[in-house]
This record gives structure tokens, sequence and C-alpha cells, in this order.
């Protein structure tokens, strides 16, 4: 398995980060903002238990809702001319402290001045963690509570085959934490690239890695699409209140 010299990364990260720490949208020649579509996917990633029923319809006790609220705590933003995601450049990075962007009010997620170009793959770290508030309160669901929902836990992958777990940027394992009942915060790694072959052949895995459908061209705004109407789900037979966000895309 190749791996990403740190020396190399650690340079591109710094002439990086000096640039884009204090970037206003304004000045950027790169900003990503995030949104919410007007309903769900099919998620390929490490959701929990599936929200429906095996016949792809609502159980008795089920109703679906809107989020009013849902946050996602950003790390960094990487992008990288190879398909395969070396050698990334680093836009913006928030450090060690995540920020917690709400994806309905379509904030601005990253602002950065990378190099002019095209670029196949991106990546984005974030906290597995997400914190969801229905817009309104129906069966268990109550608007005034706020939900977590992990999308990489130890109910969902296996803590013993680490063939399965998530990699990080330098290609490191990152092994799950916590459970859905008990959810425990941690970085994790997100991939759109325009060849799934390339980067699952350099050791990402595919519970994290998403196809790109047009390449990143910088300058230009960018959008990160996650959520949707009719993605929380109301359960009074296990008298839970869940989201499940879907797959996010860059458009």
């Amino acid at each position: 398995m190749r791996t990403i010299s740190i020396t190399r990364v650690l340079g591109v990260a710094a002439a990086a980060a000096l640039t884009a720490c204090n970037l206003s949208p304004s000045s950027a020649s790169l900003t990503v903002r995030g949104s919410m579509p007007s309903g769900a996917v099919a998620s390929r990633l490490h959701i929990a238990a599936s929200m429906l029923s095996s016949k792809g319809a609502l159980g008795p006790g089920q109703l679906l809702g809107n989020p009013g609220s849902l946050q996602i705590s950003m790390y960094t933003l990487y992008i990288s001319q190879s398909a395969d995601c070396s050698n990334p450049v680093i836009v913006q990075d928030y450090g060690s402290s995540p920020v917690a962007k709400d994806i309905v009010l379509a904030p601005t997620l990253f602002a950065g001045s990378p190099p002019a170009g095209s670029y196949n793959c991106i990546g984005v770290k974030m906290s597995d963690l997400l914190h969801m508030r229905p817009s309104t309160s129906f069966g268990v669901c109550d608007s005034t509570v706020t939900y977590p929902e992990s999308i990489y836990n130890t109910n969902n992958t296996n803590p013993t085959d680490t063939a399965a777990f998530m990699r990080d940027i330098n290609l490191q394992p990152i092994a799950p934490l916590g459970t859905n009942a008990s959810p425990i915060a941690e970085p994790v790694l997100i991939l759109f690239t325009m060849d799934t072959t390339a980067a699952y052949a350099r050791g990402f895995t595919q519970g994290q890695v998403i196809k790109l459908g047009a390449a990143l061209t910088v300058p230009s705004t960018a959008t990160f699409v996650w959520g949707g109407n009719n993605t929380v789900l109301s359960d009074s037979a296990s008298a839970t209140c869940n989201v499940n966000p879907g797959q996010p895309t860059f458009q």
C-alpha cells in the first residue's frame, strides 16, 4: 500500500493554511457552501440501520418529517488533481477543533485560494457525529430536542475487520468508536472522486468513496449537498427519532 509523504503533505498544508485561514469567501478563489436538496438519495456511507422496512415502505408507527437543523462539524477540505487523491492540497483547515455548520442554513463550509486548475478528487474531513433537530414535533420526534446520529461506529463497521476501516488522508486506518445508542465523535474522511476504482486501489474503502460527477474547477464556488426533506424518521415501536441524510454530493 502506497502512503502519502508526511513531509510533502505538511509542506503543502503549511503554505495552503497560511493563505486560507484568514480568507473571507469574497476573497477566496474556491468557496464551498452547504445546502440541502428537496429530498435525500440512497446512502452509500456507513449510515446506521435502514430507516425503512425491507420492502422500502414505512412500517407501523413510522412517520417521516423534515430537519429544522442539521449540524455537521467540519475539520478540513482537501483537493487533489489526481483521481486517487494523492498529493492533496489543503483549502482550509480548522485544526483539531471542528467548526459546526448547519446545512439547513446554507452556510459557507470552506473558503481558500488553492492553485487554479482542475481537481479530480475532493476530500472532506468531518466529524462522524451529526446533530439533527426536527422542524416540527411529530410522532416521538420533539422539535425542541437535538438528536445525535453517528454515521460510523461499531454497529455498522466491524471493529475487528481493519480492512473495512475508513482511512484518513494519509491512508491510516480510522477505527470505529461508539455505537448507534452511545455515539462517540471522531474525525472521518469522505472522498469524492472522478475515478472510484483509483481511490480503492490506493487503499481507501468503499464506505468513504463517492463518485464525483464532474471535476472541480478553481476558481469557482461549489456546493456540498446533503440531507433533505423526509429524512427524519419517528419510530414509535423503538421510541426513536433519527435522521438518515442519504449520500452527500458535490455540485
